[in-house]
């Protein structure tokens, strides 16, 4: 099955999930796993759940709480590059996010940029994700150039149990994620060959 329609395909699926009692258990789940894994690091970089992702505004509020810097990706026409590009913002509990032309929920422009280090955790999203860490995202590569360009931060794919896969295609550019949350599972990534 080619990308276009595993994507179509898996945000049929996840909407079927919505709203569900094994969804808030497995949204509860995540939630406790990705808290666990933030006292390791100084920036938690999050993205604004929207639609029926995996819900991220829970954490966002933890985080706040817990003293944690937090930050979102907004995607911006490079200024270097050719394309567009992903960066991640610094925001407080008092930011008014804006919307994106895709619908998603960003900083504003004048919000602080950051890069990630090793001292960072990124929370990636996907429609998709294998046993290995790889995902399958929206078709943006913004996430797997994100990654690439960051190698030392800490990744985690997180997903509901109905977007794991055995396998997925995987192109040269696409990025596997360090550790996996699927559902109500942990899985560790192994490096790969």
């Amino acid at each position: 099955m080619d990308k276009k329609t595993l994507r179509k395909t898996a945000k049929e699926r996840r909407a079927s999930f919505y709203p569900t009692a094994e969804r808030e258990k497995e949204d509860r789940y995540i939630f406790e796993e990705v808290r666990k894994l933030w006292n390791k690091y100084d920036k938690i970089f999050l993205y604004h759940s929207f639609g029926s992702e995996v819900d991220t505004e829970k954490l966002i509020r933890a985080a706040f709480r817990e003293d944690k810097k937090v930050f979102l990706p907004r995607i911006t026409s490079g200024r270097i590059t050719s394309g567009k590009e992903m960066r991640f913002h610094q925001i407080r509990p008092d930011t008014k996010l804006i919307s994106h032309v895709y619908g998603m929920q960003e900083p504003p422009e004048d919000c602080p940029i950051s890069p990630a280090d090793e001292n960072t955790l990124i929370v990636v999203p996907g429609l998709l994700f294998d046993r290995k860490g790889y995902r399958l995202g929206y078709g943006g590569g913004y996430y797997d150039r994100y990654i690439r360009e960051h190698p030392q931060a800490m990744t985690v794919g997180i997903c509901y149990s109905i977007q794991m896969t055995e396998d997925l295609p995987v192109e040269a550019y696409d990025q596997h994620v360090r550790l996996m949350i699927g559902g109500s599972e942990m899985i560790e990534i192994t490096e790969q060959e």
